[in-house]
């Protein structure tokens, strides 16, 4: 069942800024990486506008999170509205990490 991801979608977005800085795309020295270090919705929104949407999509899917996708920044209400909505789907999220955890 798919579901609002609320701030479970920070954890992606970091995976992605970091997956970015490891190919050379994104540079860990730039002040917006030191955002990540706050989990507050300002700070993950300057973190989302370098990492983009498409950059945290394309890990959801590489990860087969195939019911998980950032849509919009957070806290906006707009996009809320428009029907526009981070979402995922506990139950596969929580296997595949499990999985990727065990496995190392």
């Amino acid at each position: 069942m798919q579901a609002p991801a609320y701030s479970t979608i920070k954890v992606l977005l970091a995976a992605a800024f970091w997956r970015a800085v490891e190919r050379g795309e994104l540079s860990e020295a730039e002040p917006y990486a030191f955002q990540l270090a706050v989990s507050d919705n300002d700070a993950t929104n300057v973190v989302a506008s370098f990492v983009r949407f498409g950059r945290v999509n394309d890990l959801a899917a590489d990860l087969r999170l195939c019911q998980t996708a950032i849509r919009r920044p957070m806290m906006d209400a707009e996009a809320v509205a428009a029907g526009r909505e981070n979402y995922t789907r506990a139950a596969t999220t929580r296997r595949r990490t499990a999985t990727r955890t065990t496995a190392r």
